[in-house]
């Protein structure tokens, strides 16, 4: 259920598959700060079956989709880390798809949050690049902390996030996808990408195998 995907400089990243559809937890530990990226449902008994210390903890959102959100409120509201144009996501089951998808009208209670700016970003002295790639969700994130990055629904190791959902948009995810490309030439060819679901891949094997990246 729960293995370590990365560890290199101090820095720990542990992934776990969970409910409700299969999403990508990481717990990302960096100095003695805990990241705890996209939690889904029971996200929150995962740093105890670790068992690593840490001072604070903060909860990172690549996009607001059910799914992604739906362990949030058992942080005992930790704060959350998110975009500006994923935010409105966490209130609004319309957005979230928690309505059309999720079995239920998915509200998050926590009001902790911290708004991202575009570039870079330093949180309790860990410092990430934060940018938009639009099309899966108006507000598809991706963090980008130098040897690995998180990308949400945004793209996989061989496929895109889906793009027929309401509010999704198929034109910008191509214009992303394009844009993208071109900020991993910028990449280390061995540094990691971390998708909200399915498998973890280096950038090298990123663009051998997504289709998309040759396609837009």
């Amino acid at each position: 259920m729960l293995r370590c995907v990365y560890e290199q400089d101090n820095m720990m990243i542990y992934k776990a598959v969970l409910p409700p559809v299969g999403v990508n937890t990481y717990l990302l530990y960096m100095q003695d700060h805990l990241f705890v990226i996209d939690p889904g449902i029971t996200s929150a008994e995962l740093p105890e079956m670790v068992g690593r210390s840490y001072q604070d903890l903060s909860i990172v959102i690549t996009h607001s989709h059910f799914d992604h959100i739906a362990g949030i409120d058992d942080f005992d509201h930790a704060e959350i880390l998110i975009t500006q144009a994923a935010l409105p996501g966490l209130y609004d089951p319309a957005i979230n798809l928690s309505g059309d998808l999720g079995g239920g009208m998915m509200i998050i209670k926590n009001k902790n949050t911290r708004i991202l700016s575009l570039g870079e970003n330093t949180i309790h002295g860990c410092s990430f690049q934060v940018m938009i790639f639009p099309g899966h969700t108006q507000g598809d994130s991706v963090f980008d902390f130098g040897p690995f990055l998180f990308t949400g629904d945004f793209i996989f190791s061989d496929s895109i996030g889906r793009t027929d959902f309401r509010f999704s948009n198929h034109d910008a995810m191509k214009q992303s996808i394009k844009k993208f490309k071109n900020y991993l030439s910028k990449k280390q060819p061995s540094d990691l990408i971390l998708p909200g679901h399915m498998n973890v891949c280096t950038v090298e094997e990123l663009l051998d195998q997504n289709p998309f990246l040759s396609l837009y």
